[in-house]
């Protein structure tokens, strides 16, 4: 009987432990930006221009280019979580090949932008 009350007692500790880093470190299980960036051009996309805005007193990082002509919409495109304003790269090439303008931002956290990666700065930087 002590030796089941000693395994309980450990098991007990383990989740214990467990769900306090899970707690502690939710937000790296959540987010996971990479830590590199690479400009449109060095991306192969000469016709981007990189920007830079502000959300929340922070500098967030984008890409540009204008539609071609006055009729073709000008797309307006967020990356996902795993990924980057870069890692998108093949699509912003379809999209300008074809007239269309793209506008991309990275999130608060994210390669290149500053601020703090929470769930708050990236719906304010949308």
């Amino acid at each position: 009987m002590k030796f089941l009350k000693r395994i309980i007692f450990g098991a007990v500790i383990v989740y214990l432990a467990i769900a306090a880093l899970m707690f502690f470190k939710q937000r790296s299980f959540q987010y996971f930006p990479p830590h590199v960036y690479i400009s449109p051009q060095a991306a192969g996309l000469p016709d981007l221009t990189e920007i830079e805005l502000s959300s929340n007193g922070a500098k967030i990082t984008g890409w540009y280019a204008p539609p071609q002509n006055e009729a073709a919409p000008l797309i307006i495109f967020f990356h996902g979580n795993g990924s980057a304003v870069y890692s998108n790269a093949h699509i912003f090439a379809d999209l300008t090949s074809q007239g269309y303008g793209v506008f991309s931002v990275g999130y608060a956290g994210y390669p290149r932008s500053g601020g703090k990666l929470t769930q708050t700065n990236i719906v304010e930087g949308a």
